[in-house]
Protein backbone atom coordinates (compact mmCIF):
# COMPACT_ATOMS: atom_id res chain seq x y z
CA UNK A 1 0.00 0.00 0.00
CA UNK A 2 1.13 3.64 -1.09
CA UNK A 3 0.09 6.85 0.56
CA UNK A 4 -0.44 10.01 -1.30
CA UNK A 5 -0.81 13.23 -0.05
CA UNK A 6 -1.55 16.80 -1.46
CA UNK A 7 -1.62 20.28 -0.56
CA UNK A 8 -2.78 23.16 -1.58
CA UNK A 9 -4.27 27.05 -0.65
CA UNK A 10 -6.27 30.02 -1.75
CA UNK A 11 -6.79 33.25 0.26
CA UNK A 12 -9.79 31.11 1.86
CA UNK A 13 -8.38 28.57 2.99
CA UNK A 14 -5.42 25.73 3.11
CA UNK A 15 -5.81 22.24 3.34
CA UNK A 16 -4.39 18.64 2.69
CA UNK A 17 -5.78 15.05 1.79
CA UNK A 18 -4.54 11.70 1.61
CA UNK A 19 -4.93 8.41 -0.55
CA UNK A 20 -4.44 5.19 0.26
CA UNK A 21 -3.41 2.91 -3.24
CA UNK A 22 -3.51 -0.47 -3.05
CA UNK A 23 -2.39 -2.79 -5.66
CA UNK A 24 -4.32 -6.14 -6.01
CA UNK A 25 -2.78 -9.89 -7.25
CA UNK A 26 -3.97 -9.07 -10.59
CA UNK A 27 -2.12 -6.01 -10.65
CA UNK A 28 -5.00 -3.26 -10.60
CA UNK A 29 -5.29 -0.64 -8.47
CA UNK A 30 -7.56 0.92 -6.69
CA UNK A 31 -7.48 4.02 -4.90
CA UNK A 32 -9.56 5.82 -1.76
CA UNK A 33 -9.85 8.75 0.35
CA UNK A 34 -8.02 8.25 3.50
CA UNK A 35 -8.29 11.94 5.46
CA UNK A 36 -8.22 15.25 4.86
CA UNK A 37 -7.81 18.43 7.11
CA UNK A 38 -8.15 21.59 6.41
CA UNK A 39 -7.86 25.43 8.04
CA UNK A 40 -9.21 29.02 7.68
CA UNK A 41 -6.78 30.80 6.38
CA UNK A 42 -5.39 33.42 9.10
CA UNK A 43 -6.85 37.07 9.21
CA UNK A 44 -3.14 38.72 9.30
CA UNK A 45 -3.11 38.48 4.91
CA UNK A 46 -0.13 36.43 3.77
CA UNK A 47 0.98 35.62 0.56
CA UNK A 48 -0.22 32.81 -1.70
CA UNK A 49 3.31 30.93 -1.77
CA UNK A 50 3.49 31.46 2.24
CA UNK A 51 -0.20 30.26 2.38
CA UNK A 52 0.83 27.02 -0.12
CA UNK A 53 3.89 26.53 1.98
CA UNK A 54 1.39 26.32 5.40
CA UNK A 55 -0.91 23.77 3.25
CA UNK A 56 2.56 21.99 2.76
CA UNK A 57 3.43 21.80 6.29
CA UNK A 58 -0.15 20.54 7.10
CA UNK A 59 0.44 17.65 4.64
CA UNK A 60 3.33 16.68 5.96
CA UNK A 61 2.46 16.69 9.74
CA UNK A 62 -0.83 14.62 8.57
CA UNK A 63 0.97 12.17 6.67
CA UNK A 64 3.37 11.71 9.37
CA UNK A 65 0.62 10.63 10.99
CA UNK A 66 -1.74 8.45 8.90
CA UNK A 67 1.44 6.29 8.20
CA UNK A 68 2.17 6.01 11.83
CA UNK A 69 -1.54 4.48 12.41
CA UNK A 70 -1.77 2.12 9.49
CA UNK A 71 2.47 1.42 9.84
CA UNK A 72 3.61 2.65 5.94
CA UNK A 73 7.17 2.82 5.78
CA UNK A 74 8.71 5.96 4.64
CA UNK A 75 9.25 4.82 1.23
CA UNK A 76 5.74 4.57 -0.04
CA UNK A 77 4.93 7.82 1.01
CA UNK A 78 4.92 10.48 -1.81
CA UNK A 79 3.86 14.25 -1.23
CA UNK A 80 2.02 16.20 -4.25
CA UNK A 81 1.85 20.32 -4.37
CA UNK A 82 1.52 22.35 -7.00
CA UNK A 83 3.41 25.16 -6.22
CA UNK A 84 6.81 25.56 -7.39
CA UNK A 85 7.74 28.13 -5.13
CA UNK A 86 7.40 25.65 -1.90
CA UNK A 87 8.97 22.64 -3.61
CA UNK A 88 12.05 24.91 -3.86
CA UNK A 89 11.39 25.84 -0.31
CA UNK A 90 11.25 22.47 1.16
CA UNK A 91 14.28 21.46 -1.40
CA UNK A 92 16.42 23.94 0.31
CA UNK A 93 15.46 26.32 3.09
CA UNK A 94 16.14 29.86 2.66
CA UNK A 95 19.42 30.60 4.47
CA UNK A 96 18.64 34.28 5.04
CA UNK A 97 15.71 36.14 4.87
CA UNK A 98 12.39 35.11 6.44
CA UNK A 99 12.36 33.08 9.38
CA UNK A 100 8.70 32.37 8.89
CA UNK A 101 9.27 30.41 5.95
CA UNK A 102 12.80 28.74 6.97
CA UNK A 103 11.02 27.30 10.41
CA UNK A 104 8.26 25.59 8.30
CA UNK A 105 10.06 24.24 5.62
CA UNK A 106 12.72 23.11 8.23
CA UNK A 107 9.43 21.13 10.04
CA UNK A 108 8.41 19.89 6.96
CA UNK A 109 11.80 17.99 5.56
CA UNK A 110 11.70 16.38 9.61
CA UNK A 111 8.26 14.72 8.54
CA UNK A 112 8.77 14.34 5.40
CA UNK A 113 11.96 14.45 3.53
CA UNK A 114 12.55 16.68 0.43
CA UNK A 115 13.13 13.61 -1.83
CA UNK A 116 9.34 12.54 -0.99
CA UNK A 117 8.00 16.09 -2.34
CA UNK A 118 6.81 16.16 -6.66
CA UNK A 119 4.70 18.64 -8.38
CA UNK A 120 1.16 18.14 -9.43
CA UNK A 121 -0.99 20.30 -11.75
CA UNK A 122 -3.99 22.46 -10.40
CA UNK A 123 -6.23 20.64 -12.63
CA UNK A 124 -5.58 17.13 -11.01
CA UNK A 125 -4.93 18.48 -7.29
CA UNK A 126 -7.40 17.20 -4.84
CA UNK A 127 -6.12 19.80 -2.07
CA UNK A 128 -7.73 21.97 -4.24
CA UNK A 129 -11.34 21.44 -3.98
CA UNK A 130 -10.62 21.95 0.04
CA UNK A 131 -8.83 25.01 -0.17
CA UNK A 132 -11.23 26.31 -2.25
CA UNK A 133 -14.30 25.01 -0.71
CA UNK A 134 -17.33 22.90 -2.32
CA UNK A 135 -20.91 21.81 -1.97
CA UNK A 136 -22.03 18.50 -0.14
CA UNK A 137 -23.95 17.55 -3.65
CA UNK A 138 -20.45 18.76 -5.95
CA UNK A 139 -18.55 15.98 -4.31
CA UNK A 140 -21.24 13.28 -4.33
CA UNK A 141 -20.07 12.31 -8.10
CA UNK A 142 -16.70 14.08 -7.61
CA UNK A 143 -14.29 11.22 -8.60
CA UNK A 144 -11.05 13.71 -8.17
CA UNK A 145 -12.20 14.06 -4.33
CA UNK A 146 -12.63 10.30 -3.25
CA UNK A 147 -10.11 8.48 -5.37
CA UNK A 148 -7.60 11.02 -5.97
CA UNK A 149 -6.13 12.02 -9.54
CA UNK A 150 -6.85 9.32 -12.57
CA UNK A 151 -2.87 8.51 -12.18
CA UNK A 152 -2.80 7.18 -9.38
CA UNK A 153 -3.78 3.74 -11.07
CA UNK A 154 -1.01 3.57 -13.39
CA UNK A 155 2.18 2.65 -12.82
CA UNK A 156 4.89 5.43 -11.44
CA UNK A 157 6.46 6.04 -14.71
CA UNK A 158 2.97 7.54 -16.10
CA UNK A 159 2.89 9.57 -13.07
CA UNK A 160 3.00 13.33 -13.88
CA UNK A 161 6.92 14.44 -14.47
CA UNK A 162 9.47 15.14 -11.16
CA UNK A 163 10.47 18.55 -11.04
CA UNK A 164 13.76 19.04 -9.82
CA UNK A 165 14.08 23.16 -8.47
CA UNK A 166 17.81 23.99 -9.48
CA UNK A 167 17.36 27.84 -9.05
CA UNK A 168 17.36 28.92 -5.16
CA UNK A 169 16.97 30.45 -2.88
CA UNK A 170 13.80 31.83 -4.26
CA UNK A 171 12.67 35.34 -3.33
CA UNK A 172 9.43 34.83 -1.42
CA UNK A 173 8.62 38.78 -2.43
CA UNK A 174 7.55 37.46 -5.83
CA UNK A 175 4.71 36.65 -7.44
CA UNK A 176 4.02 33.19 -7.58
CA UNK A 177 4.14 33.70 -11.67
CA UNK A 178 7.07 35.35 -11.34
CA UNK A 179 8.64 32.55 -9.12
CA UNK A 180 7.31 29.74 -12.02
CA UNK A 181 9.19 31.78 -14.41
CA UNK A 182 12.72 31.76 -12.28
CA UNK A 183 12.73 28.25 -11.06
CA UNK A 184 14.36 26.43 -13.65
CA UNK A 185 13.10 23.20 -13.69
CA UNK A 186 14.85 19.85 -15.69
CA UNK A 187 12.63 16.95 -16.90
CA UNK A 188 13.65 13.91 -14.91
CA UNK A 189 11.19 11.74 -17.19
CA UNK A 190 10.25 12.34 -20.17
CA UNK A 191 6.31 11.51 -20.42
CA UNK A 192 4.01 13.97 -20.19
CA UNK A 193 0.67 13.74 -18.35
CA UNK A 194 -2.23 15.87 -19.97
CA UNK A 195 -4.94 15.96 -18.61
CA UNK A 196 -12.89 26.57 9.35
CA UNK A 197 -10.12 23.78 10.55
CA UNK A 198 -11.83 20.15 10.94
CA UNK A 199 -10.47 16.53 9.72
CA UNK A 200 -12.28 13.68 7.83
CA UNK A 201 -11.47 10.07 8.20
CA UNK A 202 -13.11 7.52 6.04
CA UNK A 203 -13.05 4.25 7.54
Amino acid sequence: MQLHGFSDASKLAYGAVVYGCFRHKDTTITTALISAKVKIAPIKDLSIPRLELNGAELLSRLLKAVAKDLDIPLRQIFAWCDSTAVLGWIRKPPEKGSVYVKNRALKIQQNIPALHWRHVSTSTNPADIVSRGAFPQELLLNSLWWEGPYWLKFSPTEWPIKLDIVDLPIKEQQSENQIQRSVQVVRIQSKVMNQKSCTILIP
